[in-house]
């Protein structure tokens, strides 16, 4: 999966979904986390 292409809509519902792997949700949240940065 290309993290960069999704929207933040679905990085939070990877990060709030309980059956989500946890490499997924560390992934999206790494994602979430750099473009908050990019947008500093």
């Amino acid at each position: 999966m290309n993290w960069s292409e999704a929207t933040l809509r679905q990085l939070y519902v990877i990060v709030r979904y309980e059956h989500c792997p946890i490499q997924y949700k560390q992934m999206a949240l790494k994602e979430i986390q750099k473009r908050l940065e990019d947008l500093r």
